[in-house]
């Protein structure tokens, strides 16, 4: 299973960036559609739609496009969905905006991560996942080994 998520992260081509930022708009636009169209089950929650579309451009696309997409989100919500006064809105934007970005970097971080281990790259900390026998050292592998970087004390 972990696999078939791995594949499905990494199999969206590498689109051009206004591509990738266009797409992200497009998924913030939907979310915003939804969020009209539901608006009176989705009044006490005029952000929730938002976050799914973060996720899934920083997991899509990439860390970027999740930035792009809490942008454009924060400055939907401000504008149309928050209360009258300002002064309200900002501690929830600003903590809405701090979430989003938590989860771009996040899932930006894994998405990476998750490409270089399907490529055979390598990822800090990974155990041998069969690119090389146990007993042979892959280049780029001695953080791996304790003692090389004398973590052991000797």
């Amino acid at each position: 299973m972990d696999r078939f998520l791995l594949r499905f992260m990494t199999v969206a081509p590498k689109y051009p960036v206004w591509a990738r930022y266009l797409l992200t708009l497009g998924l913030v636009g939907l979310a915003f559609v939804v969020t009209l169209l539901l608006d009176d089950q989705l009044r006490p929650y005029p952000l929730a739609l938002f976050i799914p579309a973060i996720s899934l451009a920083s997991v899509i696309f990439d860390r970027g496009s999740g930035f792009l997409a809490t942008g454009a989100s924060a400055a939907l919500a401000a504008r149309y969905f928050m209360p009258p006064p300002p002064i309200a809105a900002i501690l929830p934007l600003l903590i809405f905006l701090a979430s989003g970005l938590c989860i771009c970097r996040g899932n930006g971080s894994f998405a990476h991560d998750a490409g270089e281990a399907l490529r055979g790259e390598g990822v800090r900390g990974r155990a041998n996942d069969g690119a090389c026998p146990p007993d042979q050292k892959r280049p780029g592998d001695d953080h791996l080994d304790p003692t090389a970087a004398g973590a052991l004390g000797r």
